[in-house]
């Protein structure tokens, strides 16, 4: 899915805020009670263990919804995550306990259609925001439970907090567009009929061969664009990339740039540098320079500031081959490890390539230009990391 990073953020303020005002108007004077001098504990220690309660219920609760949910739906899990810990699925079929990394607020739940026109993601997502809503009405039976007698205090105050949590993952999960980490409310608002279902099992199952190394099936390229269309297109395009047939990765990308009213900036910004790319790696200089010149200066001031690896890719090879700027160039490449843990898995692999075909086309132009210290480099250069080693005197 295309994420907006800046959306993400402002979500996290409105959680922040509903933190604040509950924190505030609520738990704060719970605390400042009468009752509060006669908690058995430091208001201190009920606040932390009623958050790390309310984080690791509140993360539990959405992903068992998720995993109930793609039962329901027929699929296969490949990956159950909680804060990081949960099992994948082998090629063989085991699972394995792992400690991974996760795309969402508190956890992912990683699924593979069984049938691509049958299998339906919406219980998924229902039942996982169902599974949150049963943890906010549990938590305000708290509440109440430990209302009706001042020795409870701490059993409301605990209730307060869980409630808070539970309501702000809430919003974070519910709300109707693609953020930073997946979310279910932008899934409601795309897989709204079975072309656009279709489409979404297809990208997951694609997605998940790739991400196991088996390669990419041929699955429907969208004319109309968007940025749900794109993601589902991107499977298509990142395909022809990995086996350098730049002439239909075009094909692909001009469908993006001709739906520039229907996509967003990030979406076609990544377009315009997926052009770039391929068109400074496979025409000659002078027309390449000529194509670089002419693009609009908006597009150039969003390609420079680096936010994906295309971006990425094509300002390193528009600045270390048109340009011939060392600094440029390097600037874009420290921006490289950032950017990279982004990159869902299945693409990883194909995007370390494409960055590393670049770097190599550029020092063909600069051969003298050092790039030993960036570490894919090294990987690829074993021999000069080496050299560098034995050159090096011994302090």
């Amino acid at each position: 899915m295309k994420k907006n990073e800046s959306l993400g953020y402002i979500v996290y303020l409105a959680m922040l805020a509903v933190a604040v005002i509950i924190g505030l108007t609520v738990v704060r004077p719970d605390f400042l009670s009468d009752a509060a001098r006669d908690l058995s504990m430091h208001p201190a220690v009920i606040t932390i263990l009623s958050i790390v309660v309310g984080v690791v219920l509140t993360a539990l609760m959405l992903e068992l919804g998720h995993l109930l949910g793609a039962k329901a739906g027929h699929y296969k899990v490949d990956k159950f995550v909680i804060l990081g810990l949960g099992f994948i699925t082998k090629k063989s079929g085991k699972k394995h306990l792992v400690l991974k990394d996760f795309d969402g607020l508190t956890g992912e739940t990683a699924v593979v259609p069984n049938d691509i026109k049958k299998s339906n993601p919406r219980p998924i997502i229902w039942l996982g925001l169902l599974f949150l809503f049963l943890e906010i009405v549990a938590s305000v039976i708290v509440i109440v439970l430990g209302s009706t007698d001042g020795s409870r205090l701490w059993l409301k105050i605990a209730g307060e907090i869980i409630l808070t949590i539970a309501c702000m993952v809430l919003l974070y999960d519910i709300f109707p567009a693609a953020l930073d980490s997946k979310n279910d409310g932008y899934l409601l608002l795309i897989l709204n009929n079975k072309t656009n279902q279709e489409a979404y099992n297809s990208m997951l199952y694609a997605n998940h061969l790739v991400s196991r190394g088996e390669p990419a099936p041929e699955i429907t390229v969208y004319d109309d664009v968007t940025d749900f269309t794109a993601s589902v297109n991107d499977v298509t395009l990142y395909k022809h990339l990995a086996e350098h047939d730049y002439d239909k990765a075009t094909e692909v990308i001009e469908k993006t740039l001709a739906c520039k009213k229907k996509v967003s900036a990030g979406v076609y910004n990544d377009a315009v540098c997926q052009k770039l790319s391929i068109i400074i790696l496979t025409k000659p200089f002078e027309e390449a320079k000529e194509y670089f010149i002419s693009l609009p200066l908006e597009d150039k001031k969003k390609m420079s500031a680096l936010n994906s690896m295309p971006a990425i890719r094509a300002y390193l090879l528009a600045n270390g081959i048109i340009e011939e700027s060392e600094s440029e160039t390097k600037t874009a490449l420290d921006r490289v490890n950032a950017k990279l843990r982004k990159v869902p898995k299945e693409r990883k692999e194909t995007e370390k390539k494409l960055l590393l075909e670049a770097v190599e086309r550029v020092h063909e132009k600069n051969p003298d230009w050092d790039f030993s210290e960036y570490a894919f480099w090294q990987e690829a250069h074993p021999e000069e990391a080496k050299q560098e080693e034995e050159e090096t005197p011994n302090e």
